[in-house]
């Protein structure tokens, strides 16, 4: 699989797994939000593969980004009793989920820049155990 692809999931299922862990919300909500995560910011991310992704493909990250949002805003209420849909609701989960996303899609670009520098070194350093063909 590809390395945006993993890191993407893994990105994702390190957050889905805190919210759990942090959350006493019960699996539906979970299942909300893992859903959500899915479409706004694991996605987006799996599309880039460095920074000039971000640019060239902006369109498509901004359409699942605000895609994964909407589906949150209007399947929390459904699951959540005490939500309810609103303009300042709406506003606020907007801007948190954008600053979200820069941090999912920051994250994901270093961690690509990491595995890429290592799997570097592995292959210089494969390169430069082996003999010379003479």
């Amino acid at each position: 699989m590809k390395t945006n692809i993993l890191s993407a999931i893994g990105l994702s299922l390190v957050c889905f797994g805190l919210s759990i862990l942090l959350s006493g919300a019960p699996m539906r909500v979970h299942i909300v939000d893992a859903l959500s995560l899915l479409i706004a910011f694991t996605i987006p991310a799996a599309h880039i593969t460095e920074l000039k992704d971000i640019k060239n493909k902006w369109k498509q990250i901004i359409i699942y980004w605000l895609s994964g949002t909407m589906l949150w805003f209007f399947l929390t209420p459904i699951v959540v009793v005490k939500a309810d849909l609103n303009v300042e609701r709406l506003a606020i989960l907007l801007a948190a989920s954008f600053i979200g996303l820069i941090v999912f899609i920051s994250l994901h670009l270093i961690i690509l820049k990491i595995t890429t520098n290592h799997e570097r070194t592995e292959n210089g350093a494969e390169h430069a155990n082996q003999p010379d063909a003479e």
